[in-house]
């Protein structure tokens, strides 16, 4: 088993491109994790609208999982002070 410190290290040399890191959340839109913070946000702000705009429609679930999931990555990031720009 690893060290805790390789642990860590590993999940902080994580960048734009690579996918779901090791020890990251299973989230239903696997492609946020190639997404910039910037874009997460946008999506997260139009899913949001569209979900108010039409609570009871088809795709309201659709919209909100894009919103947690949107969140879920960007908590990671957060968490492991990584940043993802354009």
């Amino acid at each position: 088993m690893k060290r805790f410190a390789e642990f860590i290290v590993e999940k902080t040399k994580w960048k734009k491109g690579d996918g779901k890191p090791r020890g990251g959340s299973h989230i239903e839109n696997v492609r946020f994790w190639n997404l910039s913070d910037s874009e997460l946000n946008y999506i997260m702000k139009d899913a949001k609208a569209a979900m108010k705009a039409q609570p009871q429609g088809k795709k309201a679930g659709k919209y909100a999982d894009e919103v947690n999931d949107g969140a879920t990555v960007l908590s990671w990031r957060k968490k492991n002070k990584i940043k993802v720009e354009k």
